[in-house]
């Protein structure tokens, strides 16, 4: 959606390039828009028989596995967002552990915050809730991997194994 209006202003905005990039600007007060990126922050977590818990979607795409996240509000910390959107999908007590790594897909205006966690001692275990039809743990050969969500699932998991198995080694 293009922003017509000024919003400083009220102007009828024109396409200029400003940056190198088209963008709305208002040819009245000069105000410019810039379309910021949008944050949602995840986390995988491995229980102790080094299981993965994945949650299925009810909402697009609908039927496919990601790890717990979603989008982090104004002014949330993002890893408190991710410990916010893992209770909220399975109903799960978490804490981050370490951020594993920022992913985006190409053409997507998605910035992935993916931390690794673990449950914590007074968790409940995982249960699928809002915007989930299923909530379970999977060994790595048990993953769906054909049926992820997103690109950013499938780098994030592979990495976060790559991670695990770099940590063994050490």
């Amino acid at each position: 959606m293009e922003l017509v209006y000024c919003l400083c202003c009220g102007t009828r905005t024109t396409e200029q390039l400003v940056d190198g990039v088209p963008r709305a600007r208002c040819p009245k007060c000069e105000w410019v828009h810039y379309h910021d990126p949008k944050v949602a922050a995840g986390v995988i977590i491995f229980d102790s028989k080094k299981r993965v818990l994945l949650v299925q979607r009810a909402i697009p795409p609908v039927d496919t596995w990601t790890f717990p996240g979603g989008y982090v509000d104004r002014f949330e910390d993002p890893d408190k967002a991710a410990c916010r959107e893992v209770f909220e999908e399975t109903g799960m007590t978490v804490q981050t552990t370490e951020l594993l790594g920022i992913y985006r897909a190409q053409d997507s205006p998605v910035l992935l915050l993916v931390y690794l966690g673990e449950a914590t001692l007074k968790s409940a275990p995982p249960r699928a809730l809002h915007e989930c039809k299923d909530a379970r743990y999977f060994t790595q050969e048990e993953i769906p991997w054909e049926h992820l969500s997103f690109e950013t699932t499938l780098r994030a998991l592979k990495e976060s194994y790559a991670t695990r198995a770099e940590a063994r080694v050490e």
